[in-house]
């Protein structure tokens, strides 16, 4: 009986730095929180997924230093927290975001939600501008 509490002991230890593992932004390595307005990830076309802790991470990764084609990226839409497709996002730069890595770019299913915080918007290819 006490083997088998010493294994249940290191299974338990374990487990959480397993699932941390997969929850590490690809770009920085910052630990990503998924609940955060800010974090967004990538499917691979083998199933794989990518995580960000800040949407700047995921366009420099994506769309700058092209590291990746993923088959398809989310974010979350900053006003209602639900997760959209980045390709039909509008992408805002904005002094009023506290985002993780500072980047302070924010994503909105509505364009009128997005010129709300700013008063330039951009598409997801677009978005390149505001990471250079």
């Amino acid at each position: 009986m006490k083997r088998n509490s010493i294994i249940l002991f290191l299974v338990l230890l374990f487990i959480p730095a397993l699932a941390s593992a997969e929850e590490r932004c690809r770009e920085c390595g910052m630990k990503v929180d998924e609940s955060s307005p800010f974090a967004s990830y990538a499917l691979l076309k083998d199933g794989g997924k990518l995580y960000f802790c800040d949407i700047g991470d995921m366009l420099v990764h994506v769309l700058k230093k092209k590291k990746v084609q993923p088959e398809s990226v989310f974010v979350k839409d900053y006003a209602k927290g639900e997760w959209i497709d980045a390709k039909q996002a509008f992408f805002v730069l904005s002094k009023k975001f506290s985002t993780p890595m500072g980047w302070g770019i924010g994503a909105f299913k509505n364009k009128d939600d997005a010129l709300s915080y700013g008063n330039k918007v951009y598409d997801f290819s677009g978005a390149l501008s505001l990471i250079e």
